[in-house]
């Protein structure tokens, strides 16, 4: 899954960004095996579940910009309305629940001292924002959908409730780990039918056969409604 390789990524740059090492940290699908002779980090998705939920399209405003998070949520409370978000060529974007990772974040170095540095910076990264202690948010824009790029998003990483396990070698203890997990949202890009009119149409015959569409044409009192941009109705001859 691209959506887990990008995620992975990102906790690698995050960390990069944070934590001053010689060498960037990497992306490793196994434990570590090799000797640690510097001070590095290593990030490993072990394990990611699909948690399906009820799918419903990703809405855009006037700006085309995405209705997601606060986004979603007026200054008055309101919860926003637009069109469906399209990918191109009538691709749409649609939710279908959440992707749950859970792996573990790598140190290794022959020294305990400057170990112990780097465990403490990987805390302090994971700990700079006062409303969610122990999480930090990931970007996914660029991550690949399908043949189509995501440019917004984000998905949360969060330090389990653990401590740093030590792993020895010849009794010297040259990597340490913590568990982490993240949550992302699970999208797909679909090609469903999309309304682009609503078009309400009233009529007081009830004594004339309708049996399909075309015999609406029948009625002789037929009133068609649609709405204005403030949600009025008004009438049309569409």
């Amino acid at each position: 899954m691209r959506l887990k390789e990008h995620i992975a990524t990102q906790l690698a740059s995050a960390l990069a960004d944070r934590v001053r090492l010689g060498s960037k940290p990497t992306v490793i699908q196994a434990p570590p095996s090799q000797v640690a002779d510097y001070p590095t980090i290593a990030v490993w998705i072990e394990n990611t579940v699909e948690d399906l939920s009820f799918a419903f399209p990703v809405l855009v405003d006037s700006l085309n910009n995405p209705l997601v998070g606060s986004a979603l949520v007026s200054e008055a409370g309101d919860i926003l309305d637009g069109p469906a978000m399209v990918l191109g060529g009538g691709v749409t974007l649609t939710s279908i629940g959440t992707v749950h990772c859970t792996g573990r974040i790598w140190v290794g170095s022959r020294y305990p001292g400057k170990r112990e540095e780097v465990e403490e910076g990987i805390t302090f990264a994971f700990n700079q924002d006062d409303a969610a202690p122990g999480r930090l948010m990931l970007s996914l824009a660029g991550y690949q959908l399908g043949e189509h790029t995501i440019h917004f998003g984000f998905a949360a990483a969060d330090l389990n409730e653990s401590r740093w396990v030590g792993e020895h070698a010849f009794e010297a203890r040259l990597w340490s780990w913590r568990p982490f997990a993240v949550d992302a949202p699970l999208q797909v890009p679909r090609t469903d039918p999309l309304t682009q009119r609503l078009i309400l149409e009233i009529s007081h015959d009830l004594k004339t056969e309708i049996n399909e569409p075309a015999d609406v044409a029948k009625l002789q009192d037929l009133e068609k409604y649609t709405h204005d941009e403030n949600g009025n109705l008004v009438t049309t001859t569409l």
